[in-house]
């Protein structure tokens, strides 16, 4: 499930592989926005103003879907048949992907281009479980072993607890 506070929907992802939008705040009729053919266990959904983003489906792609030419666009995300454990959008409107191998990826993102890689990092050592950023410092928080909190700034670790 994702908000996207700007249209004040929320967007989700159902157990039928349909990616839905409602209203915030209410439990209106629900508008198709794609149906996808299949998926792994792990499918992963974000919002931001501009796109909607959903890994994980029909062949470990990421689909991208444009709000203002209404269109879905397939791409791989990082190498093909890896998957990503969580998709987050950060506050300038990049895309930030972790993935199964405990990488995260920050992608420029186009209307009409493929997504653009702009940094990689491993903070973890292939034990990641799950991504979030603040949309105020645009700080990136990933969960590790041992109850460890990774902080991330520019593709750099920059505090452990």
């Amino acid at each position: 499930v994702a908000r996207c506070t700007k249209r004040n929907q929320v967007y989700y992802l159902n157990a039928n592989r349909v990616v839905e939008r409602m209203p915030a705040g209410c439990f209106a009729p629900k508008h198709q926005l794609k149906k996808f053919s299949s998926s792994n266990n792990n499918p992963r959904i974000a919002v931001n103003d501009r796109y909607v983003a959903v890994s994980n489906a029909e062949g470990y792609k990421l689909h991208l879907y444009c709000f203002s030419s209404k269109t879905w666009q397939p791409y791989f995300a990082g190498i093909d048949k890896e998957w990503l454990r969580s998709l987050k959008f950060h506050p300038d409107g990049d895309l930030i992907s972790l993935n199964n191998d405990s990488w995260l990826r920050k992608y420029r993102i186009s209307d009409t281009e493929a997504p653009l890689m702009i940094w990689e990092s491993q903070a973890t050592d292939n034990k990641a479980c799950a991504m979030c950023v603040d949309q105020n410092t645009g700080l990136v928080y990933v969960t590790g072993p041992n109850h460890m909190l990774y902080i991330i700034s520019p593709g750099i670790i920059v505090i452990t607890y």
